[in-house]
């Protein structure tokens, strides 16, 4: 549809990220990522246990004021 196609209207779509192996990946693609970018997650080469998690608060306020930005429009 994105590129102009057509399905005709009995036929069902099937949206990215709904498929339980697509948020499989998502999830892998992400435990990944904080491992490399932030040594943190599951994958983390230094675990920490739970409970014993310093929260960056500047970082937590930046993403809460992003958030509620979005809730204006």
């Amino acid at each position: 549809m994105i590129h102009g196609l057509s399905e005709a209207g009995e036929f069902e779509l099937e949206f990215r990220g709904r498929s339980e192996q697509t948020q499989a990946k998502l999830a892998l693609m992400e435990a990944e990522l904080l491992a490399q970018m932030y040594d943190a997650g599951p994958l983390a080469a230094t675990p920490v246990e739970a409970g014993n998690v310093e929260v960056d608060q500047d970082l937590k306020a930046r993403i809460v004021s992003r958030f509620s930005e979005l809730n204006d429009d």
